[in-house]
């Protein structure tokens, strides 16, 4: 890039996270980018507690609130009040490598054809070599933002670049949705002609779920989604509860032999909780699919938190 850099609006949604808040606004303050060319703006999402003293501990951030709808209308919210050339979105538990800002801007701004840029994902967990079972499945299958650019054309808003231009064409996003938003944005955006491009060099750390209740709640979110989309558009496309889904009901034996012949778990330990975690993931993955398709939606008071895990 050359010349002037451009403001950037870093969008940041966030429900009851002030600690993991805290931690991402000092990651945005060591960045490698000019302050005065930044600005944050922290969209609270119907928090229990203030959020003030956090946000105030930083400078360039301001504080928004946006009590009704999920994380999409958060987000959104965010954009009507940016006043960047280029919008940038992560989450409150996320953690931008310094260089984080700079690579994104750099791809979105250098191709004008280019109107969305997925960065890196990575996911952390306190201790690799010890993780529990649903620690470890995340390690090898949470966020494979290359694979959601390459193949499907959208990014998870973990990390994601626009440029206000782009929004204005294609529109916000779709505050109705709790799940699924950045893919039903992505479709929009390539239907208007718009390319997408994954950028390695964007990176952020995101935590692991820990907890096997805290997976249920991401499916219960991403199935809720797809059938709010699917019903929206009359899809046909396969559905969790589809004749060949019923091959779910086999072990995922090919992956817990590629995660044994592989490197990325270091020692036995950790493939061990990776075969019991991708096992239970399969499994809760199947049932809570076989209620989104038959049952009324899964989704209730004590899963809205889930929109921000």
């Amino acid at each position: 890039m050359t010349g002037r850099l451009p403001l950037v609006s870093v969008v940041i949604p966030v429900r009851d996270d002030p600690d993991g808040l805290r931690r991402c606004l000092r990651a945005l303050a060591a960045q490698d980018y000019p302050p005065d060319r930044l600005e944050v703006l922290v969209v609270d999402n119907g928090s229990v507690a203030s959020l003030e003293g956090v946000v105030h501990q930083q400078p360039h951030v301001r504080l928004l609130a946006e009590p009704a709808g999920g994380s999409y209308a958060a987000r959104n919210h965010g954009v009507a009040e940016a006043h960047g050339e280029v919008i940038a979105f992560t989450d409150a538990d996320c953690r931008p490598d310094p260089g984080w800002l700079r690579a994104g801007v750099d791809a979105i701004t250098d191709r004008r054809d280019v109107g969305l840029v997925a960065g890196r994902i990575e996911v952390v967990v306190a201790d690799r070599a010890r993780p529990t079972p649903v620690e470890a499945y995340e390690l090898l299958h949470a966020f494979p933002q290359e694979r959601y650019a390459r193949l499907h054309h959208f990014a998870a808003t973990a990390n994601a670049f626009t440029r206000r231009d782009v929004l204005r064409e294609v529109g916000w996003f779709d505050p109705s949705l709790r799940s699924g938003g950045d893919k039903e944005w992505g479709a929009r955006l390539r239907s208007v002609g718009y390319g997408i491009r994954y950028c390695p060099d964007a990176l952020v750390r995101h935590p692991a779920r820990a907890t096997l209740a805290q997976l249920h709640a991401k499916f219960v979110r991403v199935f809720d989604g797809e059938r709010v989309l699917r019903a929206r558009v009359g899809s046909t496309l396969e559905g969790p509860a589809d004749l060949r889904w019923w091959r779910r009901l086999v072990p995922p034996l090919r992956a817990i032999a590629r995660a044994w012949r592989g490197r990325e778990l270091p020692g036995p330990r950790a493939k061990l909780a990776y075969t019991v975690g991708v096992v239970l993931a399969r499994y809760v993955g199947l049932w809570v699919g076989l209620r989104a398709r038959y049952g009324a939606s899964p989704v209730g008071a004590s899963d809205e938190a889930a929109a921000h895990a």
